[in-house]
């Protein structure tokens, strides 16, 4: 005797609710959003991990709310089959960057129109994602987008969120988040507090963005005084940029100047905060939104070496020393491992 399970009926009803509480009322769309979550969890395409934000909406103006007059390109229609969200994500997974994000609309029924839109105009615009969790009220969209190794989390209006893991581990919600979020504010503490407000969500959307990209990495704020000639000397051993490169002054001149010559360096620089974290070793940002440091390296003296793990790689042995030094030259550390953990640990003034 054979038998078989599949997590996707189960999976359907426990979505239900969530996906019923954005007004859609429809099994095949409910079968949709179950189908996109599955494959999600892990999706890769010539081996290579993708991270696509998918937004299912009741009807492609429905975009127009949450990204108003944002670029559209439909790829397609289709009724609902077994392959229908296969045949999507490969269209459009890996259209789906720099701005751009997969959508699917509730057409004629029972058809659904899919293809891409630009969620955000530019890097320092408001996004698709932060307008609908802004909304108060039941709003027909939500967002469906990887979260770690196994992990994807679905985003209604008010914000509400729906975390579903494929791993043993006990539910919860996604930790990625929470933890970008308070290293973006410790990042972000000595701005002036109009700036802040402004840069946090900003910061937010590109650490992200760079975390998920990558291997893995470690993540440092140290106070403004540290500079290349002046910084504690447990951070020698790394390279300090002279003159800092101040991502929130760029971000603030690019959305107030609106010129090109604006807008490249804002760019500039957020490609040289990816070529960072995609080296070894221990990025630093200043706490007042700048880069100040790549690969650097961290060295226990004897009182910290007894109290660090001696089982665990290298990332995580380090970030444990990080964690002992936020209490002296670190303000905040961030640790994300190559299978999606992430960890934030630092004070908030």
């Amino acid at each position: 005797m054979q038998t078989a399970f599949s997590i996707r009926e189960s999976l359907q009803g426990h979505l239900q609710d969530f996906v019923q509480a954005t007004g859609f009322e429809c099994t095949k769309t409910e079968a949709l959003v179950r189908d996109i979550v599955c494959l999600l969890s892990a999706y890769r395409e010539e081996d290579v991990p993708l991270f696509p934000h998918i937004y299912v909406v009741h009807g492609a103006d429905a975009l127009a709310t949450i990204a108003p007059g944002a670029e559209r390109i439909t790829l397609g229609k289709s009724q609902y089959a077994d392959d229908s969200a296969k045949d999507i994500l490969k269209k459009g997974a890996s259209l789906a960057i720099a701005g751009w994000s997969v959508f699917i609309a509730r057409a004629e029924h029972p058809e659904f129109e899919y293809g891409i839109f630009r969620d955000r105009t530019h890097s320092f615009s408001v996004s698709a994602e932060e307008s609908l969790a802004d909304i108060e009220t039941p709003f027909p969209a939500l967002l469906i987008r990887n979260r770690g190794h196994f992990v994807v989390e679905l985003v209604i209006s008010n914000r509400r969120t729906y975390t579903v893991s494929f791993t043993s581990s006990p539910a919860s919600p996604s930790s990625l988040s929470l933890h970008v979020s308070k290293f973006a504010r410790i990042a972000s503490s000595r701005l002036p507090e109009d700036r802040r407000a402004d840069f946090v969500p900003y910061l937010k959307r590109l650490v992200t963005d760079k975390l998920l990209h990558s291997h893995g990495t470690l993540l440092a704020v140290v106070d403004t005084t540290s500079t290349l000639e002046s910084h504690d000397a447990t951070l020698d051993e790394g390279t300090w940029l002279a003159p800092v490169v101040d991502l929130a002054m760029r971000r603030f001149r690019a959305y107030t100047e609106k010129t090109d010559i604006a807008l490249a360096d804002l760019q500039a620089a957020e490609a040289l905060l990816e070529g960072m974290v995609n080296s070894d070793g221990v990025v630093v940002f200043g706490a007042d939104g700048t880069l100040r440091a790549f690969r650097v390296f961290l060295r226990p003296n004897e009182n910290e070496r007894s109290g660090l793990p001696e089982k665990g790689g290298g990332r995580r042995r380090t970030y444990e020393l990080m964690k002992k030094r936020t209490t002296s030259t670190l303000l905040a550390a961030l640790y994300r491992s190559q299978d999606g953990d992430t960890d934030c640990s630092g004070e908030e003034s």
